[in-house]
């Protein structure tokens, strides 16, 4: 019997989603604003500190392999003439699928190419009022990402046309299974608009994407194995006991 009780506490453990911060891969940008550059040193900290520092940054998601060995994406904005490539698109699809979180950056409307782009991988579209300029927005939403966030600046943003919008103006949306953010204005979490709600609003963000959303399970073949191994154990104290039973007799 104790050794059932240790087959399946094992076989539990082994199932069970894991605890703690979950790692991110960042698609750094180029720009002055993304993960670990100038103009987001609040933002890099604070995803740092929600992170517990388990953060690694590449230069774009074209290693599927790669993608794999993380509990969540950052995609950051680069240049406005810049563009996910086919085979980044389908990966981050593809990862979008596995029901892990996903946080992709956009920009005002010198990125619109960019902003369909991103848009595109979810379903969603750009809106023609897209050239307005925004100034503060509240949230419509109460979840973990708009916890405590009241009027926000969005100086530069573009809106995003479908998905679930968390402000009055659909500039921080989310998408699929709910797993997937789209941020239309990089400006939200920089250093010049840190004042409190900005930062509430970013530090919740950060915390999002860094909790961990999928319970991490073995492949079948493991599973089998396990499973196999398990009915093994089990036939084994069968066997112990009908042995000691012909000896009472």
């Amino acid at each position: 019997m104790r050794i059932l009780k240790l087959a399946v506490a094992t076989t539990v453990l082994f199932l069970s989603t894991g605890t703690g911060a979950a790692s991110i891969l960042v698609s750094s940008g180029t720009l002055e604003y993304g993960y670990g550059l100038s103009g987001w040193v609040n933002m890099t900290a604070a995803m740092d500190e929600a992170s517990a520092g388990n953060i690694d940054v590449t230069n774009d998601f074209e290693n599927f392999a790669q993608m794999q060995n993380y509990d969540a994406l950052w995609l950051d904005i680069r240049g406005f003439s810049d563009s996910l490539s086919v085979n980044e698109i389908n990966n981050i699809t593809q990862y979008i699928e596995s029901g892990r979180r996903v946080v992709m950056m956009g920009e005002h409307s010198l990125w619109s190419s960019w902003d369909e782009q991103i848009l595109g991988v979810v379903g969603g579209a750009l809106s023609i009022d897209s050239t307005t300029t925004r100034t503060r927005s509240s949230p419509v939403i109460s979840n973990d990402i708009t916890s405590g966030v009241g009027l926000v600046n969005m100086p530069t943003s573009v809106i995003a046309v479908g998905g679930t919008a968390l402000f009055e103006q659909n500039v921080i949306t989310l998408w699929g299974n709910n797993n997937v953010l789209t941020i239309l204005d990089i400006n939200i979490c920089s250093n010049s608009y840190w004042n409190p709600d900005n930062a509430a609003l970013c530090g919740n963000i950060a915390n999002w994407v860094a909790s961990p959303s999928v319970t991490s399970v073995p492949v079948p073949g493991a599973i089998w194995l396990f499973s196999s191994g398990l009915i093994g154990l089990i036939g084994l104290i069968g066997a112990s006991k009908r042995k000691r039973l012909r000896k009472l007799l």
